[in-house]
């Protein structure tokens, strides 16, 4: 799942405030955005579930998240 593509649409999340500290910790830790770290999260989700095709759209790898030994299961 790439997300290469121009970002145009919007999406308004209401959390719990512990979810949002949460990702906002993880996102830091990995020098990325929060959106970003969301986005790293759904591809290895995508990919540990055999979910190569979602939306039309191909998996892309997280080789990087994963050699750092962050976030590993």
């Amino acid at each position: 799942m790439r997300f290469d593509e121009p970002k145009t649409d919007t999406l308004n999340l209401r959390v719990a405030p512990s979810f949002k500290r949460a990702l906002k910790a993880i996102a830091n830790a990995e020098n990325r955005s929060m959106m970003n770290m969301l986005e790293v999260i759904l591809v290895d989700y995508c990919q540990s579930h055999g979910m190569s095709n979602v939306a039309g759209t191909e998996v892309a790898t997280t080789k990087k998240w994963k050699e750092d030994g962050k976030c590993q299961k």
